[in-house]
């Protein structure tokens, strides 16, 4: 991979990002970009950093966009599909469960599957949507 232009930022600006934050995610980020903004050979970066090319094309086009913004790890952003149900109906079916667990009665995952449809008209494909 060669770069069509210049980086933004030097390589000292990287290294201090490197440094100054914990997250492990971060820190490489920022050490793949400063050793390719310090004009290392590629297959040097790649094996240093142990990314693949297809990563540090994703990376390279991301801090293009986003700058140094791209150097942050977003997932622990990422909240996830929504519950596919409410906490009353959750705490529904943990009763029934115990209940019928207290009975000697257990639940494969087609009953609980047949009794969300029942109760609250849920299908295979609702949950399959969330998760």
């Amino acid at each position: 991979m060669t770069l069509t232009a210049p980086l933004e930022h030097s390589a000292a600006t990287f290294w201090q990002q490197f440094h100054a934050t914990a997250d492990p995610v971060e820190r490489r980020r920022a050490q793949f970009l400063a050793l390719l903004a310090e004009g290392r050979p590629m297959g040097e970066v790649l094996q240093t950093t142990g990314y693949s090319r297809v990563t540090t094309y994703a990376l390279v086009r991301r801090y293009r966009e986003r700058g140094l913004g791209a150097l942050r790890d977003g997932r622990q952003d990422n909240r996830g599909a929504p519950r596919l149900l409410t906490d009353g109906q959750r705490r529904t079916l943990h009763d029934r469960l115990q209940a019928d667990a207290g009975r000697g009665v257990l639940w494969s995952g087609r009953d609980v599957q047949t009794w969300l449809r029942e109760q609250y008209g849920l299908t295979e494909s609702d949950a399959q949507a969330h998760g």
